[in-house]
């Protein structure tokens, strides 16, 4: 993995913010190989996936319309 400046900022927000969400930007830029290869100990959820999102509705993080 290519080492991103954006991960030493995350890990700074993580340690204020229970949830931490990566949005946004061009598609395969490399936001899921960041989140996935350099935080192995977080939970990944993508909110392409409708099995993810019954999974954060269960938790009323969001609701599904």
């Amino acid at each position: 993995m290519i080492p991103r400046r954006l991960t030493s900022y995350i890990r700074k927000m993580l340690g204020k913010f229970p949830v931490v969400s990566l949005t946004g930007g061009p598609r395969q830029l490399g936001k899921t190989t960041l989140l996935t290869h350099a935080f192995l100990d977080y939970k990944y959820l993508n909110f392409r996936s409708w099995h993810n999102l019954l999974i954060i509705n269960s938790i009323n993080f969001i609701y599904i319309w």
